[in-house]
């Protein structure tokens, strides 16, 4: 089965408003990490960076030590909150390198400060990391491992014996409606399944373990495709992935067809100074021309033949492949989906 976090579910869980027109994170190669400390901090010399630059394996690193000693020189009460935060998005969102912040999070820690959306690069982090480990087959998880648990446990219900939190999640219509605040008041218990344990768990998941659509979700509408994509590329601070909601609308309550998957690995990409340019502004030009889809009422069903086409899906593929023959959006006749532009609402039937 296809279960994923969704842009719109991040959001809610970060009580972040999602807006109509989203300003997307764009990698400049052009942009510094002096002049990313400095729209910081306010005016620093390049050799200062430079003494304190440290590398750890391929990445480019400052120490998080320095950037709070940072603090002390600044009477800016806005600029030292701004530094205690980066350390903090780090830790918490981004935690890569113990005890640094990497160069690239930094850079896109100030975009977000300009007003960048957070939730894509999150999700698009999440997601390589995941697609890393299931291809090694082992790895260490690298993302913001505390908001997918949260996710977790808002869609599955684990067995009796793994002891996991629980969680007294709100409804949607709910004005006191706080996942991570219900996640934090719940009582935790000292006994923990390993790895092994949830890895069998997963591996036998069943349809009647998942809510399709969580407690805290509202039923507005999904962003489910941009410009000429057929999916959503997410624009991290590593590189671009592919996102396909149409491969989980059962979290919308939308009964689930075959989706279009030809042109996924065509949108993903790690970022090169010489060769991404033009792709990123690719993507950044879709997405100023966002789709949606309504959500339906509740409908976890599935139409016929998805099943033989999921199972027949490649399990051990890497960056979600394109599926061989898959080449065109297969859907039941006669399905309609109520599909909304950013400047209209219209009915419009989904064709191959």
């Amino acid at each position: 089965m296809e279960i994923t976090p969704t842009i719109k579910e991040y959001h809610t869980l970060l009580q972040i408003p999602l807006q109509e027109k989203i300003e997307v994170y764009s990698y400049d190669g052009g942009f510094t990490l002096k002049r990313a400390v400095s729209l910081l901090v306010g005016k620093i010399s390049a050799g200062e960076i430079e003494k304190h630059v440290k590398r750890k394996g391929e990445n480019t690193c400052l120490p998080i030590e320095y950037i709070l000693s940072l603090q002390q020189r600044f009477v800016n009460e806005e600029r030292e909150l701004s530094l205690l935060a980066l350390c903090l998005f780090n830790l918490v969102l981004f935690p890569k390198v113990s005890g640094y912040v990497e160069e690239r999070l930094v850079k896109l820690f100030v975009k977000v400060e300009m007003r960048v959306n957070l939730v894509i690069p999150i999700l698009a982090e999440t997601f390589r990391a995941l697609n890393f480990c299931r291809s090694r087959g082992v790895g260490k998880f690298i993302g913001c491992a505390q908001l997918l648990y949260i996710w977790i446990l808002s869609h599955i219900n684990c067995p009796p014996e793994f002891k996991c939190p629980q969680v007294k999640f709100s409804r949607s219509w709910s004005r006191l409606q706080n996942p991570i605040l219900e996640f934090n008041q719940a009582d935790w218990s000292q006994i923990h399944p390993g790895k092994e344990e949830w890895s069998i768990f997963f591996a036998g998941l069943r349809s009647e373990d998942v809510e399709w659509r969580a407690r805290w979700m509202s039923t507005k509408p999904m962003m489910y495709r941009c410009g000429k994509f057929h999916s959503l590329p997410l624009l991290g601070p590593c590189g671009c992935v592919s996102y396909a909601p149409l491969m989980v609308l059962r979290q919308i309550w939308v009964r689930q067809f075959i989706p279009a998957t030809h042109d996924l690995r065509n949108s993903e990409f790690a970022y090169d100074v010489r060769f991404c340019k033009n792709k990123i502004q690719e993507v950044v030009k879709a997405w100023k021309a966002i789709v949606r889809i309504q959500s339906g009422n509740y409908h976890d069903n599935i139409f016929e033949g998805y099943e033989q086409w999921h199972s027949s899906r490649g399990k051990t593929v890497v960056l979600l492949q394109t599926d061989k023959g898959k080449g065109k959006l297969e859907v039941p006749t006669g399905i309609i989906l109520s599909e909304m532009s950013p400047n209209q609402s219209t009915q419009r039937k989904v064709a191959g």
